[in-house]
């Protein structure tokens, strides 16, 4: 690769989506999905937001948010074998080498997954999700998701989308690429769901979440809460949240006791959708 300065390519990469490839510290290879895009970032997920404070990096060291992994990292400037902007045309994307249907329907049952195919429009389309229906719905919804899984038509895949918490389909030919998330940072003793603090902050803006944490003092706690506004907005008690400068909290709204709670993010052990079919936003 030419040799660019590490300014040059942090204002390079402040537009668009990026292929970086590199050796890392440990003289591994390493290809990045990433960009310095804030509006790229927001795309896949509309309330991320930056970190509070500035971390000083070295010179050399470019930071990144790696748009596979949903997170910051970083590399060194000459360390980089080559960089190549990502085009919205299917012929640019990596693709993977095709696979049954009924193998790939396999794997996206199993963990959750980065799935990239191509619209009816002809758009690339992104989306983090599963097909392990029971690590996102409660027994009978899972049941009935099975049967409806089956019923489309054969060269359709449909899939649970983490992010917007929504049933998505695609056509088998249109699917691009798929990349397991191998971050396990939420988990259980047989881990079902696989997510990290800035999809789960976006997961808790829509509806209510079925939290499970260890506390401070080694007990284990549950709680329903949320960060959706039309939800916690509507709540007799509700009053303007706390600032919170620190980056491994999660603040959200305790359905059940009225107020603003923090959760270390690494105590998280179990999360799934609350489902109360007696609860209305509009009580």
């Amino acid at each position: 690769m030419e040799n660019m300065t590490p300014k040059q390519i942090k204002d390079m990469m402040v537009t668009g989506r990026w292929i970086v490839r590199f050796i890392k510290i440990n003289g591994q290879f390493r290809e990045m999905n990433c960009t310095r895009d804030i509006d790229t970032v927001h795309k896949k997920l509309p309330y991320f937001e930056l970190p509070k404070g500035v971390r000083v990096l070295p010179e050399k060291q470019i930071a990144v948010f790696d748009l596979d992994k949903s997170d910051w990292r970083s590399f060194k400037s000459d360390r980089v074998l080559s960089i190549d902007k990502i085009s919205e045309d299917i012929t640019d994307v990596q693709t993977i080498d095709k696979q049954s249907i009924t193998t790939i329907k396999s794997l996206l049952s199993k963990g959750t997954w980065v799935i990239r195919f191509k619209l009816l429009s002809g758009e690339i389309y992104e989306l983090v999700g599963t097909r392990d229906w029971n690590s996102v719905l409660d027994n009978n919804l899972s049941s009935e998701t099975n049967k409806k899984s089956r019923a489309v038509p054969e060269n359709q895949i449909i899939i649970y989308d983490l992010i917007n918490d929504t049933f998505k389909s695609f056509i088998y030919e249109n699917l691009i690429s798929i990349k397991k998330i191998s971050d396990q940072i939420i988990k259980d003793t047989n881990p079902k769901i696989m997510i990290n603090k800035n999809l789960l902050i976006n997961k808790l803006h829509k509806g209510l979440w079925d939290i499970k944490f260890v506390k401070r003092d080694g007990s284990n706690r549950n709680m329903i809460g949320t960060l959706d506004p039309n939800i916690y907005k509507k709540d007799s008690e509700y009053t303007e949240p706390e600032v919170n400068n620190y980056l491994h909290l999660i603040q959200l709204w305790d359905i059940e006791n009225h107020g603003w709670r923090n959760i270390r993010f690494n105590s998280i052990y179990l999360f799934k959708p609350y489902i109360n079919r007696n609860f209305n936003k509009e009580d």
